[in-house]
């Protein structure tokens, strides 16, 4: 017999059973989104649950009830049962609202202790699941977990020895220790302390999985993954800065932003958490920004990048990261979900990336990331995690998959089909994410800074393809975190070339703007001369954009009286990161350096104001 007990009592209580989420949204339901796992298990739970309903009606559909009296009190149990399910919602959601105030008020549930500096670090530490030791010295604190041991000194300045239960080699990692130095002496005098609990919490998370863990090194195995992984990572990076000063002599230091579109991702180790974070991109503002108050020191070693570590660390540190600033933060975490199980060999990814063009030494770098055995096996991953998510074309989408599940075929695996929920393009949610409605075309202006060219009107046309939010990604070694950072590089240099302006909607009813708005109806004679000469100023360029896969194409007209277009690509490859091509623009010297530097310094969309400025030099 089955057990009735797990069964509803009734029709009502079976749907108000059903947890619903706050949202559910069409882009969230891809296999990269963080709310992708909570959704599809309520969308499962859904199709039980009104299965069931469904067959318990068709049961009950037979029943006549002739009685108004019984009809009667079943309405009314009905409506007791939902004021009473209404009631119990009610006081669990201000229960936990006000545990969740709490908590981040306090970063734990006890009482507050103000007393001192090692009670409150205590109090933290319990709070993230440690358990805390005070010493007979004063101002000592040992914080303990199954595997790991922090010895906490607040005496002469606060410091933090971080120490593995079991492992014989004695490995120490300075950088781990100095990390939770800053976030000790940071409650020590007095500021926040949730970043000290969630760096707690991650490190617990690892000493469960070390604890449990065979290996006679586990502690080593989990707490040194960074510093090993870190190490490697450096050796890489120098390799790519030495080809890159190799080839571009006269120069004293390597540009951040040439290394990060040409090269790899740059990882920092112990940026704001207690893993490693991969810098991905830097828009030009913040690169100039960073690079414009950056102390002058000397370089530890050669090749040294123009911004110095120390201070791009500090810059970089905060979370979430400054506008115009992609990082990727690789760590494990519990999976919802079984995990899959990894692919056997990095070689097997059926796409082209990663590849490596500054250092062709790194193809057979392979680097395994460990995972549980045990009880906790095929229960955590590593996942690449990027704040506030990365808004990524269909086709990217689809490469990313191709990488890191080569051999599953995806629902939405086929371009030609899309995903059907899918709707606007990906454009849309970069330019316009709060439109009711997606856009064909987009209208902006640009005016040069300098008066170097009449204000530039442009209009861009939205790609047929959808676009979704990149927020997690789970990988299992570092060919496979290369090869996912590569696309997400080149999407976000793609994104910032498009946010260099404020696009508005094109409306559909507007009439089109002529170049003489505003002007008199006659033309004077000089400007008819100035027209025929070729040198009339007009009082807006007329721009046409497109975007394609890794390209940029502007295009407007030749200069009076000469017909035709004027073609202008920004490509992402070269020697400064990005490759312009001018077709047209008859008899102007065109340098095609220049106008790639200032690609480089975010000014890609103003480039068709500096060929119609050369091309007014030559008239």
């Amino acid at each position: 017999m089955t057990d009735n007990s797990e069964v509803p009592p009734t029709l009502l209580s079976a749907l108000q059973e059903t947890p619903m989420p706050e949202n559910i949204s069409a882009p969230g339901l891809h296999p990269f989104s963080i709310s992708s796992e909570k959704t599809v298990a309520f969308l499962h739970t859904l199709i039980d649950n009104l299965g069931r309903l469904s067959h318990s009606a068709t049961l009950h559909s037979a029943t006549v009830v002739n009685d108004p009296k019984t009809v009667s009190l079943l309405r009314q149990q009905s409506a007791g049962q939902h004021v009473l399910h209404l009631s119990r919602t009610q006081v669990a959601q201000t229960v936990t609202a006000a545990q969740e105030r709490r908590r981040a008020e306090r970063g734990y549930d006890g009482l507050a202790d103000d007393s001192s500096a090692i009670s409150r670090i205590s109090a933290w530490s319990s709070a993230a699941g440690m358990q805390a030791f005070p010493e007979a010295a004063a101002g000592t604190l040992v914080l303990g977990g199954k595997v790991l041991v922090l010895d906490v000194a607040l005496l002469p300045e606060p410091s933090v020895h971080a120490t593995f239960a079991g492992s014989t080699e004695g490995r120490d990692s300075p950088a781990m220790d100095a990390f939770f130095s800053r976030l000790v002496r940071s409650v020590a005098r007095g500021g926040d302390g949730r970043k000290l609990r969630d760096a707690l919490e991650y490190l617990m998370r690892l000493d469960e999985l070390a604890a449990n863990d065979p290996a006679p090194d586990a502690g080593a195995r989990w707490f040194g993954e960074v510093d090993v992984l870190a190490k490697k990572l450096a050796e890489f990076t120098q390799a790519e800065a030495a080809y890159l000063a190799q080839h571009t002599p006269g120069q004293t230091s390597i540009p951040l932003d040439v290394l990060l579109l040409r090269g790899h991702a740059l990882g920092i180790p112990y940026l704001h958490s207690p893993t490693i974070c991969f810098l991905v991109y830097l828009s030009p503002r913040i690169y100039l920004s960073l690079k414009r108050c950056a102390p002058t020191t000397p370089p530890l070693q050669f090749p040294s990048f123009d911004i110095p570590p120390l201070h791009l660390h500090t810059c970089l540190s905060v979370h979430p990261p400054p506008i115009g600033v992609t990082r990727a933060v690789l760590n494990c975490v519990q999976l919802t979900a079984p995990a899959e199980p990894p692919p056997p060999s990095p070689g097997s990814m059926l796409s082209a990336r990663p590849s490596f063009p500054l250092a062709p030494q790194a193809t057979s770098f392979e680097h395994q990331f460990p995972l549980p055995s045990g009880i906790h096996a095929g229960k955590y991953g590593w996942v690449l995690a990027f704040a506030r998510g990365v808004v990524m074309s269909q086709s990217r989408m689809l490469e990313i998959a191709r990488v890191v599940r080569p051999h599953e075929q995806l629902p939405f695996a086929d371009p030609a089909a899309g995903l059907q929920f899918a709707t606007g393009s990906w454009v849309d949610m970069l330019l316009n994410p709060d439109g009711p409605m997606p856009m064909e075309r987009y209208t902006a202006t640009y005016a040069s800074p300098t008066g170097l060219h009449p204000p530039l009107r442009l209009t861009l046309t939205t790609p047929d393809e959808p676009g979704f939010l990149l927020e997690r990604v789970q990988v299992y070694n570092m060919q496979e975190v290369w090869a996912v950072l590569e696309i997400v590089r080149d999407q976000c240099w793609l994104n910032e070339i498009l946010s260099g302006c404020a696009w508005m909607p094109e409306a559909s009813s507007a009439p089109p703007v002529a170049d003489d708005a505003g002007a008199p109806d006659a033309a004077t004679e000089d400007e008819l001369r100035a027209l025929l000469a070729g040198t009339y100023t007009p009082r807006s360029i007329p721009v046409n954009a497109y975007v394609g896969s890794s390209a940029v194409m502007l295009t407007f007209p030749e200069r009076p009286p000469m017909p035709g277009m004027v073609s202008v690509s920004v490509v992402l490859n070269g020697a400064a990161g990005a490759t312009v091509q001018v077709q047209g623009a008859m008899g102007a010297e065109i340098q095609t350096s220049a106008l790639e530097e200032a690609v480089r310094r975010g000014g890609a969309l103003g480039l068709p104001g500096r060929v119609w400025a050369a091309s007014q030099a030559v008239a």
